[in-house]
């Protein structure tokens, strides 16, 4: 999960600052506005390294459904 904190609070695709950071994703975050972008970023540019990382998938879930 890469929005706990949104999550907790009630909120589905929006963090605690009302960004949905599923359009943050090509944004240059020099000033960590999205720092959980950010992580998620580094953590597959780490794991490339080890291993050549062939897809990423992006699974949501909805309240609804």
């Amino acid at each position: 999960m890469v929005n706990p904190d949104g999550v907790i609070f009630g909120n589905y695709r929006t963090n605690l600052m009302g960004y949905d950071l599923n359009r943050k994703w090509d944004v240059y975050d020099k000033d960590q506005a999205f720092p959980e972008v950010t992580c998620v970023k580094q953590l597959i540019s780490e794991l490339n390294k080890e291993r050549r990382v062939r897809a990423i998938i992006d699974l949501h879930g909805h309240s609804k459904k």
